[in-house]
């Protein structure tokens, strides 16, 4: 008797499936439950078949409620999160571990574990998991199969490595003002990060109807503007002109924000096809989106586009049948010719293409880096984002170059767009605080360097009005003397962008009908970084005694006009010749100098004028419609302290002056022009006396948005309230000093404080302050002066302080 006990115990022992079976033939559910959950499971299983995964994973939740102990429910849970496009891989992993003794997961079960830890960023797990799936599968398997197992085991070997050497950088949500509980992919930005646009599903599609494939809206393409502050405004529907009953996705943007490339699949017998559209930004208005001209779009499939700041090369992405191609969607180059007519594109090549998909390219502003995404290269799972150099010796692209963990993840980083100065991305993604579906988000690098580049950002508005104007901007490069670029400025806010290369200098022209025309001098000929050059530019009306200054016109120790002058007193001569009511003077004013008599000055100037009417009426002018006067010496009429080095810059000027004809008896009182120009000077507050080793005490803070180096009016006001202060006592050696909040580490926000500070500095030195005369210091977040734990306390935090180091009064 007691031999067949222990017989029976040890057969319990080592066949205990047998017995659990025979009494549990129902998985541990009554027969109820039981019946439920396979119902259940059938239903999900034919929306898996046809990879309806969204579909799947909504009724195996609502399976899960009913019966939340079935180990199959949970296994095609743990796969519908695995496989959908719109749910929270991460969340797969939980099911599938209750899942894993389910009947239906014994062939796959090692590799959905995989994939799940894979998701978790757990690689040595993942990594445990694949290579026990890989050692089950034979050569008679798929080929396709083996070598997708292949890259999952290379994907986590590479993450492992990528996430030892992390990135420091800190990744945001752009939030509740952008992301909704819907999905929003692929951002694009202008250059000056005051516009985005993106793509959504949310409730106010155009379309009354639901894309049958996910149950969500149909994709509508939204807009987004930043305000003063650095906060993004809700977005707003970009209008039917664009948006349509079906899918509509904007895949790229023009740096200048005038050109947004749409994708549209508009024949439906073509299966996995679409063209890319272009829709012009034009009198304030976005134009019905037409096809690519040239032979961009083919038969095949085009899904993305980035243009250069020129707009001289795209770069596109595209599934066609190429000798050149190396997998199954390549990136292109197609540039422009002389005729305006696009050439025959070229594929990048193996430096950038794989036999894998690649994906979203982006070419930075400055035209020389080139971002994107691919399931090739070496990655860490998914479509990870790649970047490329241009080298213009070798007219190549360099290897792609993984950007780093935690930007890329395991899984798919895609739609990446980069800031004009490279310190900040924008990406679509689902994370861990996502919304719903895949959000944007924004990572900012302190740690990078700043490219190369000169934003030349502003607006045009009418100076008694303050009306946003449409008018024409013309830069002009004063070495070469030839046109850069020049476009009209947006009408409903008078805003423009130009993307300029430092190093050099320029000559703006800013012209409107019925106004006077406005000069401006873009001197970064010193700048060899990134430099955002904001300006604000008010145009006046025509009228008796209005006069504007002629800031790019130059003379010779000799009194002759430099070359580069005559690109503005061409602009000057068509405005005089189109000129029926006025006779235009020109006035010459040059500061005074100590060893110089007033009637040397005098004649001096009255020299510069007569260059200035030879020149005009070289142009055409006819004699007697343009009148040149020398003042002299500035001290006459200054409109600036000529005891300073810039008060006597400002004071030796041109100006040209409107007269009506019919009361000109040329005679000008240019008392009248002073006293109009004096309202019209911006009004500073007293400048504050430089106290030796104390900050400088100024009404206006600096501060800077979360992850935003936009500078606001406040800021403004102090940088020129610093550099009059600076120009009155010039012995003054000053520190900038840049402060954070405690948002990251000490190390990230010590490179942020430089960043910040180097920012101000540089401003300071475009107004005209020598350099040498600055010492940039970070603080980090070692000073603060407000709680850290509140979204004020923080604000406060982040700001830049001024501290005299030397040439000072002794306190």
């Amino acid at each position: 008797m007691k031999r067949k006990a222990l017989q029976f115990l040890l057969v319990c022992l080592f066949f205990p499936t047998v017995f659990s079976f025979a009494q549990d033939p129902y998985g541990g559910l009554d027969k109820r439950s039981y019946r439920t959950a396979k119902r259940y499971v059938s239903w999900a299983k034919e929306y898996i078949r046809v990879k309806e995964y969204h579909f799947a994973a909504e009724l195996l939740r609502e399976g899960l409620t009913l019966v939340p102990t079935s180990r199959d429910l949970h296994y095609f849970m743990g796969v519908a999160y695995l496989n959908s496009s719109t749910e929270d891989k991460g969340k797969a992993l939980v099911h599938l571990r209750k899942g894993r003794d389910a009947e239906d997961a014994k062939v796959m079960i090692d590799y959905y574990l995989g994939m799940a830890f894979h998701y978790q960023h757990q690689m040595d797990s993942a990594l445990y998991y694949y290579q026990k799936y890989q050692g089950r599968l034979s050569p008679s398997n798929a080929q396709d199969e083996i070598r997708e197992v292949e890259q999952l085991i290379n994907q986590c070997q590479y993450g492992s490595v990528l996430m030892s050497d992390s990135l420091e950088v800190t990744i945001y949500n752009l939030g509740d003002s952008i992301n909704t509980d819907r999905p929003e992919i692929a951002p694009v930005i202008s250059a000056d990060e005051s516009i985005l646009i993106f793509t959504s599903r949310r409730k106010d599609s155009m379309g009354e109807e639901m894309d049958p494939l996910y149950d969500l809206p149909y994709e509508d393409i939204y807009i987004a503007e930043k305000n003063d502050l650095g906060v993004w405004q809700t977005p707003k529907n970009i209008g039917s002109k664009i948006n349509t009953d079906g899918h509509d996705a904007a895949i790229g943007m023009s740096p200048d924000a005038s050109k947004l490339f749409i994708y549209k699949s508009e024949d439906s017998e073509r299966e996995l096809s679409g063209d890319i559209y272009v829709s012009n930004f034009d009198k304030g208005k976005w134009s019905v989106p037409q096809p690519l001209e040239g032979i961009i779009n083919t038969p095949y499939w085009e899904t993305h586009a980035t243009i250069t700041a020129d707009g001289k090369a795209m770069y596109f992405v595209s599934n066609r049948p190429d000798d050149m191609a190396q997998g199954e969607r390549d990136i292109y180059v197609v540039r422009k010719l002389p005729n305006g007519k696009w050439a025959v594109p070229e594929n990048l090549g193996s430096q950038i293409n794989t036999p894998y998909d690649e994906e979203s390219p982006f070419i930075h502003p400055n035209g020389n880096i080139l971002y994107f995404s691919s399931k090739g290269h070496h990655g860490m799972g998914g479509f990870d984002i790649f970047s490329s150099e241009w080298n213009e010796e070798t007219q190549e692209w360099s290897q792609a170059k993984n950007i780093g963990y935690p930007i890329n993840t395991a899984y798919d980083d895609i739609f990446y767009t980069v800031s004009a100065d490279g310190n900040r991305g924008y990406f679509s993604s689902i994370r861990s605080d996502s919304r719903g579906g895949q959000d944007i988000y924004m990572v900012n690098d302190p740690y990078h360097t700043a490219e190369e580049l000169i934003v030349f950002r502003g607006d045009v508005s009418d100076i008694m009005t303050k009306e946003p104007l449409e008018a024409m901007i013309s830069v002009v490069s004063k070495s070469t003397m030839k046109l850069v670029s020049e476009k009209s400025t947006n009408p409903n806010n008078g805003r423009f962008t130009f993307l300029l290369n430092p190093g050099e200098s320029y000559a703006v022209f800013i012209t409107k009908d019925n106004y006077l025309f406005k000069s401006y001098a873009l001197n970064v000929s010193e700048q060899t970084g990134f430099l955002n050059v904001d300006e604000s530019f008010e145009l006046k009306r025509k009228g008796d005694y209005q006069s504007e200054e002629l800031s790019n016109t130059f003379f010779t120790e000799y009194n002759d006009l430099t070359a580069n002058s005559s690109n503005e007193l061409k602009v000057l001569s068509e405005f005089i010749k189109n000129e029926d009511d006025f006779v235009v003077e020109l006035v010459v004013h040059q500061a005074p100098e100590e060893e110089k008599a007033p009637i040397v000055a005098k004649l001096e100037t009255q020299a510069k004028a007569d260059a200035i009417i030879r020149e005009l009426e070289f142009f055409g002018v006819k004699e007697g419609d343009a009148i040149g006067k020398g003042y002299g010496f500035g001290q006459e009429f200054p409109i600036a302290d000529n005891a300073t080095k810039l008060g006597k810059l400002k004071n030796s000027r041109v100006e040209y002056v409107l007269r009506f004809k019919d009361n000109y008896n040329g005679q000008l009182d240019y008392n009248m022009v002073l006293n109009a120009l004096n309202r019209e000077k911006k009004k500073l507050v007293a400048i504050p006396v430089p106290m030796n080793g104390q900050e400088v005490e100024i009404p206006y803070a600096i501060t800077f948005a979360t992850a935003s180096n936009q500078l606001d009016d406040d800021t403004k006001n102090a940088i020129d309230l610093i550099v009059a202060m600076m120009d009155k006592y010039p012995s003054v050696t000053l520190e900038v000093g840049g402060h954070t909040d405690s948002v990251g580490s000490a190390r990230y926000n010590m490179i942020l404080g430089e960043k910040r500070a180097d920012i101000i500095a540089s401003q300071i030195v475009y107004k005209g302050i020598e350099r040498d005369r600055l010492r940039v210091k970070s603080y980090g977040e070692e000073k603060p002066i407000a709680p850290n734990d509140t979204d004020e306390g923080r604000k406060k935090n982040r700001r830049i302080t001024f501290k005299v180091v030397s040439g000072g009064v002794e306190g």
